[in-house]
Order: structure tokens, then sequence, then C-alpha cells
């Protein structure tokens, strides 16, 4: 199994698929510390750039050729037309764009927007333009598993939390705390989405590109998300000190050791 995480180590063949560097370049990538590329001077050349592209590339097509074997084997089963097939990830990565290397610090489309497919076998193949929350699947899948039919679809806005870089971390990196700990949110709705910082910072594009910040000639649009945010999630400012306080972290903790539990991926008092 190979995830599109650096490094990304590949057979000679897939790792060279993209690129027309050697095998030396490609070791040598895979040491470039993203940490170092986002929060220190350290700079990435055009080729190093390129590289980090083309490798991620051959990781995404080694994966999808490992996907389409395992789906060709549930075919030769004849187990296929008897199974939900989904395929999605939990973020993306930048290269360089808004200064962030990877996925550290940021929330951007680059970041919160995935790949998100669904086979239903008793379903035509569809797709589906407005933006779908993956953490719907938990109530989808487990609808079917009771015999429901309902596929996933669009269901008012979507939104996506960072708690922000790990302060700890920060401090003994020599890296400043502000703004990189933040808890920021971000709100999908309607045509627009709104990234919303604890320290008030807002941004606000269209829904189709990240583009340049237009909050200030669209005031009423981000006091509209604004609204939607804290009627769902809460605002910034709280969540951040709620997050960044001891004792109110621990609540924190047990609450999602609670939510976990009651998802089945923790059993029994001790685990």
């Amino acid at each position: 199994f190979v995830e599109s995480h650096m490094p990304i180590h590949l057979p000679r063949d897939w790792a060279l698929r993209y690129t027309d560097q050697s095998v030396s370049d490609v070791n040598a990538i895979n040491d470039l510390d993203l940490f170092d590329a986002t929060f220190k001077d350290r700079e990435v050349s055009d080729r190093e750039r390129q590289l980090l592209l083309d490798l991620h590339d051959s990781s995404l097509a080694y994966q999808d050729a490992k996907i389409a074997e395992f789906y060709e084997h549930l075919e030769a089963e004849g187990v296929a037309d008897n199974t939900v097939f989904v395929f999605l990830s939990d973020h993306g990565n930048l290269f360089g764009e808004r200064g962030v290397w990877g996925h550290h610090a940021d929330i951007g489309r680059g970041v919160c927007r995935v790949p998100l497919l669904v086979r239903y076998p008793w379903e035509s193949p569809t797709v589906v333009e407005k933006p779908v929350s993956i953490t719907e699947l938990t109530d989808n899948i487990t609808n079917i598993s009771h015999g429901g039919r309902d596929a996933i679809s669009p269901n008012g806005p979507v939104f996506v939390e960072y708690s922000g870089y790990d302060e700890e971390t920060l401090t003994e990196n020599d890296v400043p705390i502000d703004p990189w700990s933040y808890y920021t949110v971000s709100c999908i709705s309607g045509e627009w989405k709104l990234e919303w910082r604890a320290d008030d910072t807002v941004r606000l594009h269209g829904i189709d590109g990240e583009g340049p910040d237009v909050s200030t000639e669209h005031p009423d649009v981000v006091e509209d998300l604004k609204n939607e945010v804290c009627e769902a999630t809460g605002n910034p400012a709280d969540l951040h000190q709620r997050l960044g306080s001891g004792t109110e972290l621990e609540d924190v903790k047990d609450a999602t050791v609670e939510h976990l539990k009651s998802l089945g991926y923790i059993v029994g008092e001790n685990a």
C-alpha cells in the first residue's frame, strides 16, 4: 500500500513514470522537509517542485492501478454487483500555493476539496457538481447496511475545521505560534467559500476557485456565512480558546473518545 504522503516510495518504474530525473533525484526529494519549506527558510527550487508534482502523480497512478486490480478481483469473484464501492481521500496537498507545502496549517481548496466516488450497484453513474461532506458517508453506509437504498447527496452547507498547528512543535522549531496555531473553519455554501480564523481574519472566494479574497466587496455574504458557521460549529474564537485550555481540552478528548466509541472504532471501557 502506498499513500500520497511524503516520503513516497514506489517501485522503480512507477517512481520514474512521469519524470526524466534519476532515481537518486527521487530519493533526494523524499528527504525534503515540508515543515521547513512551509514554516522556515527552506526554499524549494522549480526543479524540486516539478519532481514533487511528478512523484505525486506517479503515486496516484500507482494507487489507481491497484484499485483497478482490487475491483477486477471483486468482479472475478462475482460480488461486484453486490458491493458498495467507496473511494475517497482525507485531504489534498499543496505545492507552494499560499506559501504552504503539504497540508500544513491550511484549509484552502487544494487541501479540503477531495475526490469522492461511490458506486451503488442499483444506481446509474451520475456526477454530483455540488459539494458533499465526507462525514455524511457514515450515516449513508450505515443506512445501506440496514437495507436502505438512498445515494449520498448534497445536503446544505459543508464545513471543514482545522484545530491549528501543534503549538509545542512550532515552539520547539522556533516558529511563531501566531497565526499558524489558530483554529480555522471553512464554510462552503451556495456559490461561496468562507475561511474564518480565530483572530477574525476572513477570506471569501468563489466556490470554483480560490482567486482573490473578495470579503470586503461582499460583507453581507461574509455575515451570512459566519452565521452558518456559528450555528453549525460555534464561533472560531471561542473554539480556539477551548482547544487551547488544558482543563477543557480534556473534555474535548473525552467527547472525541465517546464519539469514536459510538462509531465502533473503540470497543470497551479501557480501549
